[in-house]
């Protein structure tokens, strides 16, 4: 019993987490490109944050679209910090 405590919440439970959702267009590569210019020392729990964000963002049909990653930013991480992304993640972002 204990040792499925210690999966979730895990590095590979949150693997499995985002392995499972169905990343629209370029949206997981947004969410790389900022966890990557992310704060190294904050990395991990931004990451954590965001990925418990997304799944239940995404809900019952575990799609995960562009915007939803960027809104999901928004909220974890600190504007100063965000707005030295945005550029980059605006021009990520697949033309319609």
């Amino acid at each position: 019993m204990y040792q499925d405590r210690d999966f979730i919440g895990s590095k590979s439970f949150n693997e499995f987490l985002i392995s499972i959702l169905i990343w629209e267009a370029n949206s997981k590569l947004i969410f790389e490109v900022i966890i990557e210019s992310s704060p190294w020392l904050m990395r991990e729990m931004i990451k954590n944050a965001a990925i418990k964000k997304l799944v239940k963002m995404a809900g019952g049909s575990r799609k995960v679209t562009e915007n939803m990653v960027i809104e999901c930013f928004k909220i974890i991480i600190p504007q100063n910090q965000f707005l030295g992304v945005i550029d980059i993640v605006e021009a990520l972002k697949a033309q319609d």
